[in-house]
């Protein structure tokens, strides 16, 4: 996961200790050359080695093959600036991807709203029979909180988009280190101004977290709606035979599998929310809470950007029962506080 993102951070790293001289130039060239080699994915012979320790250790024993300029690498820097920046940047990439899927969720939900903006639908509460509806109307109670999940996170891209990297190993460096050039050869919008803050924060891990936790558990909602109201005694949709599957021993049942998973995926979202704010409070120059995020917030990410496309295809090949909606949405007096009301 933090792969590509690290080897992005050590070349930039090297070009910035060349251009502010640093490191000589014949060094410094030989030093990217090698470097370039290991970019963007591991050469065929490169292996991870646990006795050599973690990802920095083991591409830092390969340079060393390659070149008695690897030493370096390490001017002004320490090993956590490199899996913190890698960190960041598969952060970045995932949340834009994340952003993309949460949109199209969104533009499916409206299209099929439109498209059922006339279909009479009954509306429950406590799963009772309440009032009459649309079923373009009842599917706009989630179109909007996937407009505030891209809120929430354009406002997660913004503070993960910024750059940690120059700060030395804690509280800067003696060396001429160029903070604005390393930002701008990683595509960072801005710098983290505290040099300790940018190496050891711990709310945004939990902050990504709760944005999973939040946007899925708006689909959970919709899934167990619909997993409801696909069942035989509602009868009011259907699945595309794309988003379910039989059962094995009794064949009869279209089993909607797509809506278990995505309530399935909000569940573990939840439980990584929660397990990021556990392991983020330690000592505030501690890694324990990196060995664990680093790794489970890019994956929950992937896990949230699937679930969410997965849903927005169930949108799309969703059918609706419209004469068995029409006839619940005028049966067991549904219409009562309507009439009240007229009355």
């Amino acid at each position: 996961i933090l792969y590509q993102g690290m080897s992005l951070a050590d070349l930039a790293h090297v070009i910035m200790l060349v251009e502010t001289n640093i490191v000589p130039r014949e060094a410094g060239g030989e030093l990217l050359a090698a470097l370039l080699t290991l970019h963007p994915a591991p050469p065929l012979d490169f292996a991870l080695d646990p006795a050599r320790g973690d990802l920095y250790s083991n591409r830092e024993a390969y340079l060393r093959m390659l070149t008695p300029a690897a030493g370096w690498l390490s001017a002004g820097r320490a090993r956590r600036e490199a899996t913190t920046i890698g960190y960041r940047l598969a952060v970045r990439g995932r949340l834009l991807a994340l952003v993309a899927a949460l949109g199209d969720c969104a533009a499916a939900a409206l299209d099929l709203a439109e498209k059922h903006r006339a279909t009479l639908f009954p509306d429950y509460t406590y799963l009772q029979p309440a009032q009459p509806t649309t079923f373009g109307h009842y599917l706009l109670t989630f179109a909007y909180p996937l407009l505030r999940d891209l809120d929430r996170a354009r406002a997660a891209f913004a503070r993960a988009n910024v750059s940690p990297a120059g700060s030395g190993s804690v509280n800067g460096s003696r060396l001429p280190l160029d903070r604005a050039r390393l930002a701008e050869l990683l595509g960072f919008d801005a710098v983290i101004p505290h040099t300790r803050d940018a190496m050891w924060q711990a709310d945004g891990p939990i902050e990504i977290a709760a944005l999973l936790a939040a946007a899925l558990v708006n689909l959970d909602r919709l899934a167990e709606d619909l997993q409801i109201f696909s069942t035989a005694e509602f009868g009011l949709v259907e699945l595309a035979d794309r988003h379910a599957r039989a059962s094995v021993i009794m064949p009869q049942k279209k089993n909607p599998y797509s809506l278990a998973y995505v309530r399935g995926v909000c569940g573990e979202a939840i439980g990584t929310h929660a397990a990021m704010a556990a392991v983020g409070k330690t000592p505030s120059g501690q890694i324990d809470n990196r060995m664990f995020a680093y790794g489970d917030i890019p994956r929950a990410l992937d896990t949230a950007t699937g679930a969410a496309h997965l849903m927005a295809g169930v949108l799309r090949g969703l059918s609706v029962n419209v004469a068995r909606a029409a006839q619940r949405a005028s049966d067991d007096f549904i219409g009562a506080t309507d009439l009240a009301e007229v009355i």
